[in-house]
Parts: structure tokens; C-alpha cells; sequence
């Protein structure tokens, strides 16, 4: 089988070896546990593709499938452990990892005569019991088909009483009152609309390749109501904060037209969402231009207000531009400054929120910890090293200070003198790099030979 979107389990009555398919990161599964029908079988040791398989195709999801013969809700005394409740616990892993559990079962009891009762009993055990091992999964019902094989041939299964006293009929209104009470959806495949006929199966009871083909498609055009439910408005804001999540212009989510990892960290408008029948929930998104952008599965995102969720990113700041505003709230209500005044300064950051107007704006503060207000980053430049925007400043100085290094790069870190040969002589400052703790550096000449850079707290104004 070939691996697609999500993941669909089919246990079915088949001694089959397990085929499991490779899930993806936003697969879920879908589990159908049964007869051998499930399997698709077709005669002794003979199988084809099962309807299972293309359900799985048409709902986008991928599939596994194990199984075995002859399995039936009553432990029949002459078919050893081959029942419904024994499969169960032998697929106990398969069906705590589905997020849809489809069952169809019950043929093989009315054909061995089963007691009706006893059937109905454990059939609904049965049932509350896979509620049981996995309460999160969605349960649907599928009602045994109809037959014409051995002693049925003559007027078909629904209406032949078996050696038991009931018809097919009776077993199929028992079987849908008992998922009513437990309330789990039903369906026989003519309702999904696959009208079956002996011709239609290889032996009165089992269905051609053709006939898999043609439930499968029926049963997935069916569910997919049941699996996307109505369209709940939301109106809401929320951050993008997971990559490699599918984005779909359709609601099988099966054509993906690009991923998360483009929106990263950037909020959108959700108009509403479809909850599935799989449990996860996939969100209409749309961009500050209202275009619609597509779907996008819920587990990728975060709640944010329109002003986006904060991202966590420390480093120093130097403003870029002039007559940038300092903003008090990302509503843009009212400015606390501008960037004018303070373009040779050092700030530091401790991340951003992405608007939803689509720009990226920096929480701000000085080296006293007091904040500054929230700027626009195509007006500022984050940086690593602490020292800001260099200042051109020319005027005369002399040096006041002994013991202070002389540096000659901006990390100030490698000294290639003191200021104790210069001590008490003229020169001349061309400018000065401020750095985020206070201090100042200078950049000192002696003529138009540039010795390094010095602490201006060593120098003195002329």
C-alpha cells in the first residue's frame, strides 16, 4: 500500500501479518475492526485491496491492516479463540493509537447461528470495552452485509431465519439499537451509497476487488461530513509557533500548498475552524491583507492578540533611523519619544512580537533596566558586542589620566598601549562609540596618525 496523508488502522478476520505504513507528524489513525471483509478477502489465502484502503485514500490518510478469519462477536465452541473480544486485547496497541475506530462484525454469527442474546450482550461489551481502551477515539458503526451464499441463496440474508430463529434483518436493527445507546453512529453501505448484489461478490458473501473498490469510495464520500463537522466562527488572533505543518486549500487536507515554516512566528487572523472527526481541529487562516491563506492544523499555532505573541530574543539594540517612535502599546495609541534624540545610544532587547500588520517590533530598554517602548526593526539593527552607532565628533583634548588602555578594536579588549606615555599632551579626537554600560570610547589621533580608541573618562575637552 502507499503511504499517504494520515494513518488508517483495518483490523480485520484475516490471518494476515500486520502492514504497517510509516505515519507522518500530523497523521492520525483510523481504525476499522471486523469480519474478513476487512481484509478483503476473496477465497483461501486469496485477498485483494480492501474498501478499508480506499476509504483511507479518499479521507487522505494512510493504512494498516492486520487481522483474521472467521472472527464473530460469540466465541463459537468450534472456532478456539477466534472472536470479537479476544481480538480486541490482541489489538489492544493498534487501537489505543487511533483517533477513528470504524466496526463491522456480526455476519459470521447470524451465518453460524450464534444465539442472539448472547451476541447482543457481548457485542455491546465489546464496544463499551474499546471506549475503554482509548475514550478519545471517534466510534462508527457499520451493519453487517447483506448475503446469498449456501442456504440464503433463495431470498438473500436480510430475510432468512437461521437455525437460531433470527434473519440478518433482526441482527442489523439489534446491532444499530445498541450503538444508539451508546452513541455511536451507524450505517449499512447502501446507506453510504453502495447498493451490493450477488453480483457483485465472489461468493454470495465476499465482495469482488471491483465491489472494495466501490465501498471504500462510498464509505470515505460519507464520513467526510462526519469527519470535518460544520464550520465554527471564531475570530481570533493567533501566533504561528510550530514548523513543518501543512497548510490546505482543501478540506481533505490532502494538496498542501505550502508549510509553517514560512509563517513562523507571525500572527493571523482566524476567522474559524473545523473540528474533525479525528479530534484535531484545523483553523481558517487569514493575513492582514484579509486574504485567505488556507488551513492550518490548530497544534501548530498559539493564541496571541493582534499585536502577536512575544518572541524570546536577547541582544543590544542601536537605532538606525531618525524619527522613529518609541511606542507605548502595540495599538499604537500613543508614543513615549522618538529616535532622533538618542541615535548614538545602546539599548538592549528581550525579544519582539510580530503585528499583524506584518512587522516584526522590539521590546526596548536602557543599561538601568527602565523600558523604552516598542520600536519598528526596519528602524533599528540588533546586535551582538555592546558598543552602538559611531558618533563624529572632532575637538581637541588632552590626556588627564595614566594606567588607561589604549585599544585598537571595538570589542576594546586587545590593549596596544597605555595612557601613561600620553599622559599630558595634546590630541585629537575624530569621534566616539558609545557602549550599552555607560562608558564612552574615543577614537584618538595624534595629527592624522590614529592611535586607538580610549576610555573618554582618561581625557579632558580643550
Amino acid at each position: 500500500m502507499k503511504s499517504i496523508k494520515q494513518n488508517l488502522l483495518i483490523i480485520g478476520t484475516t490471518m494476515l501479518t500486520s502492514l504497517v505504513l510509516t505515519s507522518k507528524a500530523e497523521a492520525a489513525t483510523l481504525t476499522t475492526i471486523g469480519d474478513s471483509i476487512n481484509v478483503g478477502w476473496v477465497g483461501a489465502n486469496k485477498h485483494v485491496t480492501p474498501y478499508g484502503s480506499y476509504t483511507a485514500k479518499k479521507l487522505g490518510m494512510d493504512f494498516i491492516i492486520s487481522g483474521r478469519d472467521s472472527n464473530m462477536f460469540y466465541p463459537h465452541p468450534n472456532y478456539g479463540d477466534n472472536y470479537f473480544a479476544r481480538l480486541i486485547e490482541q489489538k489492544k496497541r493498534n487501537l489505543q493509537k487511533s483517533s477513528i475506530i470504524i466496526i463491522l462484525e456480526g455476519t459470521n454469527d447470524y451465518g453460524r447461528n450464534n444465539p442472539l442474546n448472547e451476541v447482543k450482550t457481548r457485542m455491546k461489551n465489546n464496544v463499551e470495552r474499546i471506549k475503554e481502551i482509548n475514550p478519545k477515539a471517534r466510534i462508527i458503526g457499520m451493519l453487517p452485509l447483506n448475503r446469498w451464499d449456501r442456504n440464503f441463496a433463495t431470498y438473500g440474508g436480510y430475510a432468512t431465519r437461521n437455525r437460531a430463529g433470527y434473519t440478518l434483518q433482526t441482527l442489523v436493527n439489534e446491532e444499530k439499537k445498541i450503538y444508539n445507546s451508546l452513541n455511536v453512529p451507524c450505517f449499512t453501505f447502501s446507506q453510504v451509497g453502495c447498493n451490493l448484489t450477488k453480483n457483485k461478490t465472489v461468493d454470495g458473501l465476499h465482495p469482488t476487488a471491483t465491489t472494495h473498490k466501490e465501498m471504500g469510495n462510498d464509505l470515505g464520500n460519507k464520513l467526510n461530513p462526519y469527519l470535518f463537522g460544520s464550520f465554527t466562527n471564531y475570530n481570533k488572533y493567533y501566533k504561528v509557533s510550530k514548523k513543518g505543518y501543512g497548510i490546505f486549500k482543501d478540506k481533505a487536507f490532502k494538496n498542501k500548498v505550502a508549510t509553517s515554516d514560512r509563517l513562523l512566528n507571525r500572527t493571523y487572523y482566524i476567522k474559524g475552524y473545523y473540528n474533525l472527526l479525528n479530534g484535531r481541529r484545523y483553523y481558517s487562516l487569514y493575513n492582514n491583507k484579509k486574504e485567505w491563506l488556507g488551513y492550518m492544523n490548530a497544534s501548530a499555532m498559539t493564541p496571541a492578540k493582534n499585536t502577536g505573541a512575544m518572541t524570546k530574543k536577547t541582544g543590544y539594540v542601536t537605532y538606525q533611523k531618525t524619527n522613529y517612535k518609541l511606542w507605548n502599546d502595540l495599538n499604537f495609541t500613543s508614543a513615549r519619544g522618538t529616535t532622533t534624540q538618542s541615535m548614538q545610544n545602546v539599548y538592549r532587547t528581550n525579544g519582539y512580537y510580530v503585528h499583524y500588520n506584518g512587522q516584526k517590533y522590539y521590546s526596548v530598554y536602557n543599561n538601568r533596566n527602565e523600558w523604552k517602548g516598542y520600536i519598528n526593526s526596519s528602524g533599528i539593527k540588533i546586535q551582538s558586542h555592546q558598543f552602538g552607532n559611531f558618533v563624529s565628533h572632532h575637538h581637541k583634548v588632552r590626556v588627564v589620566r595614566k594606567n588607561y588602555g589604549v585599544y585598537q578594536d571595538k570589542n576594546f579588549q586587545k590593549k596596544v598601549a597605555t595612557t601613561t606615555k600620553l599622559y599630558n599632551k595634546q590630541y585629537t579626537v575624530k569621534g566616539y562609540y558609545n557602549l550599552y554600560d555607560g562608558t564612552r570610547y574615543c577614537s584618538l589621533y595624534n595629527g592624522n596618525k590614529w592611535l586607538g580608541y580610549v576610555r573618554s573618562t582618561a581625557l579632558q575637552d580643550m
